[in-house]
């Protein structure tokens, strides 16, 4: 319903507001990327935030066996 759309909405704005930030500082500094650099930073920060919730599991699978992360960042088979 209408909060996802809300919330994509307000990603979508965060992740341009960031481009545009970085583009001014760039200006300010009398620094230019090119604009495929600006394009590549606002796909990096969606892919992390896409993947950001995966490290947050406790369990995953890895070629066919299911494993455990513990505390401390110990793996185990599960």
């Amino acid at each position: 319903g209408g909060g996802l759309a809300a919330a994509a909405a307000a990603l979508a704005f965060a992740l341009l507001t960031r481009t545009a930030v970085a583009a001014l500082q760039d200006r300010a500094l009398a620094y230019r990327l090119p604009t495929l650099g600006y394009a590549r930073l606002l796909l990096a920060d969606a892919a992390l935030l896409a993947a950001w919730p995966l490290a947050l599991r406790r369990s995953y699978r890895w070629r066919g066996r299911r494993y455990r992360l513990s505390l401390g960042g110990r793996c185990e088979p599960a």
